[in-house]
């Protein structure tokens, strides 16, 4: 065993990037950092297997490089998977680029195929000379910190066993072993900015530090270990600030307020819902300006409400309308929670204070109930209260935030409603008389 084999074996033993009985799928273009983890993989592993993506770029070249890929695999004697995608026609549908495009692609085929297949892993053959121009490309785009330490040596399924090796040790190891590989013309190119970044930003730098990619490998190190410590104090501020209801997420507001390092945290938090830097900047600017309650950020899907005491986030589609029933004996699921009804008689009934219980005269209802969101222009009249009133102006004056107002049902008897759900009844279907029927229902949201 060669000095590179050692140190092949050595990585993916401290990294923990696979076991010796875990089935492995092997991501191969052809090229020589391909070729190279392949005879890495015949030498240390025993089940594994080689996919490759035919992206349809480069015409006759794509063809010639998936049959070449097909006899390794045959020469290996391991599985061989492999896929075809007009790339070009995907990327102008989705509107992206088209190396995105190609990495779209690649991820869910490979994820998909690895369900399906049973493997536990998807190698693929990036390496310390990738990793710095992905961290390069990621400073000149603008990034935080997970992009400045670059790729992880494994997440989830994705594991990359080279990452410690420069492009020369591979290339060495390659020669070494008389490994045959195919040369992707369009890597000599400069059309792209990864390609650009390869041949005139990263020999700039080399000229001002030689030892440039053995320094950067220490500092990439520290740096995942810097965004360790500080993902840590995302998990546990947020575990004390956020909490989950359905499908909404509430943030207390008041950390924001006093956190030095809120901006980077909100962000953390958020990010998964799609808003930006620049989103997180503007809400916190509003946050900490105490100013413009309700004010609402979007992201593609969701919706962000900054309210009196915290900040809510939503689906950003309106909800679907939704109707049901609810029968006198009943339990019905409705979009935002559960509706149970009961009739109660022969008893001193005592109204509760939660609004959440619903106490009306049961002799006044027409089964069966009909449950629906409320409408503009719907009108009720509040318990305790002489004349009828706007539903909107009735949750306005109750300072009820938007996203509930968006989530809010109605229960009507006939064309009438008797109840805003979890607020208020109709005056006209409370209890009079004593000992009358009761047909109480409580509301349970999800």
């Amino acid at each position: 065993m060669n000095s590179f084999q050692e140190k092949f074996r050595k990585y993916t033993n401290e990294q923990r990037l696979f076991g010796s009985n875990d089935r492995i799928l092997l991501s191969v273009s052809g090229g020589g950092d391909s070729l190279v983890l392949c005879h890495l993989f015949s030498q240390e592993h025993q089940h594994w297997a080689i996919a490759h993506v035919n992206f349809q770029l480069r015409g006759e070249e794509s063809v010639q490089d998936e049959a070449f890929v097909q006899q390794l695999a045959e020469r290996y004697n391991v599985p061989f998977f492999s896929s075809s995608f007009d790339t070009q026609v995907f990327a102008e549908n989705q509107k992206i680029s088209t190396q995105m495009a190609a990495r779209q692609l690649r991820r869910e085929w490979f994820t998909h195929l690895a369900t399906n297949e049973g493997f536990n892993y998807v190698a693929l053959a990036h390496h310390h000379n990738d990793q710095l121009e992905t961290m390069l490309l990621n400073l000149a785009n603008g990034s935080g910190i997970a992009g400045l330490r670059g790729m992880l040596p494994k997440t989830g399924i994705w594991v990359r066993p080279l990452l410690w090796a420069t492009k020369d040790e591979i290339k060495a190891y390659a020669q070494e072993n008389q490994l045959m590989w195919r040369e992707d013309r369009s890597n000599a190119e400069d059309k792209y900015q990864r390609n650009w970044v390869r041949h005139h930003i990263i020999p700039a730098l080399q000229k001002i530090n030689p030892a440039l990619l053995a320094t950067t490998q220490a500092t990439f190190q520290r740096l995942q270990d810097v965004e360790a410590i500080f993902q840590q104090e995302v998990e546990k501020v947020g575990s004390e600030v956020i909490t989950k209801k359905g499908d909404t997420l509430f943030i207390q507001k008041n950390i924001l307020k006093s956190h030095p390092q809120a901006t980077s945290l909100l962000l953390e938090w958020i990010l998964s819902y799609g808003f930006t830097w620049n989103d997180v900047e503007q809400i916190m600017t509003v946050i900490k300006s105490d100013s413009q309650p309700g004010k609402q950020f979007f992201s593609e899907s969701y919706c962000l409400w900054i309210d009196r005491e915290q900040l809510i986030i939503t689906s950003k589609d309106s909800p679907t309308v939704f109707s049901a029933q609810l029968q006198v004996e009943e339990t019905t699921e409705t979009s935002f929670g559960q509706l149970r009804g009961r009739k109660l008689e022969g008893l001193a009934y005592q109204i509760k204070s939660d609004a959440s219980v619903a106490a009306l005269a049961y002799d006044k209802l027409q089964f069966p109930l009909q449950v629906r969101h409320w409408q503009p222009g719907d009108t009720f009249q509040p318990l305790g209260m002489k004349q009828r009133k706007k539903i909107s102006d009735f949750l306005i004056d109750g300072k009820v935030p938007r996203y509930i107002k968006a989530r809010t049902l109605v229960l009507l008897s006939g064309e009438k409603i008797v109840w805003i759900i979890g607020h208020r009844i109709d005056h006209r279907f409370r209890l009079s008389k004593p000992d009358e029927p009761v047909y109480e229902i409580t509301w349970q949201p999800c």
